[in-house]
């Protein structure tokens, strides 16, 4: 694991103890040099309002993504903070690096491609004040789509979502969106949970991880739009829902 924060001067500088005021927000990165610089300049645009941002990318991919984030890091006031793997960890493995490794009070796991409207990481903290873990849901009542959204990946996240609720009996209407925000406490019991998963399935895992360690889980109706150039594909929904099977049999 290679773990380098790039600032504005082309440096590194040392990590920092968990600060209380502090917003991290966790990208994802799986190859993503096709959608990286857009979100992080996106991102980069609504931070200077709000200050005390930290980016951090988890990159478990073997394209140019860490030397993109090396050339937009003088767009963010603390630099980014960039952790490579040269081999791919999987969705939970890469969430769980990133937590381990934050330094804000508060940690928001978010995709590259940016798809939630940026104005919703507000209304999220808002709620993580009565909660510890607020989840973005595209599914909940007030939530709202913007433009289309193609029909394989609808029928993917009904059938996931119909088996997870199945399965696990679940409350959650959305548990695969990308966008998470998680306390201080729930990063700190979440990062000493033995997850036995590391794929897509990894969300699942930690709502039921949740939920056993006493956090308290709410879903935010939040406006999104799709984008293209995402890795789940039709086929995926076998593995996924083979990961399920696992899980449940582990938690039952």
């Amino acid at each position: 694991m290679h773990d380098k924060v790039y600032t504005a001067c082309g440096g590194f500088t040392p990590g920092r103890r968990r600060a209380n005021g502090l917003l991290t927000i966790l990208i994802l990165a799986y190859n993503e040099e096709t959608r990286i610089a857009p979100t992080l300049s996106a991102l980069s645009a609504w931070a200077k309002s709000r200050g005390n941002v930290q980016i951090m990318v988890v990159s478990d991919g073997n394209d140019s993504t860490a030397a993109i984030c090396k050339t937009n890091a003088g767009k963010f006031r603390r630099g980014i903070k960039v952790i490579s793997f040269p081999r791919r960890l999987g969705k939970g493995a890469a969430v769980t690096a990133g937590f381990k490794a934050s330094t804000g009070g508060s940690v928001l796991s978010f995709d590259a491609d940016a798809s939630l409207s940026l104005p919703e990481i507000s209304r999220m903290q808002k709620m993580l004040g009565d909660a510890d873990i607020v989840i973005a849901s595209r599914r909940s009542e007030g939530s709202r789509a913007i433009g289309g959204f193609p029909f394989h990946r609808r029928a993917i996240s009904f059938l996931f979502n119909s088996c997870v609720r199945l399965l696990f009996g679940l409350p959650y209407l959305d548990t695969q969106c990308g966008y998470k925000l998680y306390s201080a406490r729930a990063v700190r019991r979440l990062s000493r949970f033995a997850f036995s998963s590391a794929g897509y399935e990894w969300d699942v895992e930690m709502l039921v991880a949740a939920n056993r360690l006493g956090l308290r889980v709410v879903e935010c109706p939040v406006a999104w739009k799709y984008r293209k150039g995402g890795k789940a594909r039709p086929l995926d929904l076998l593995w996924m829902t083979a990961g399920l099977l696992r899980l449940w049999l582990r938690y039952l």
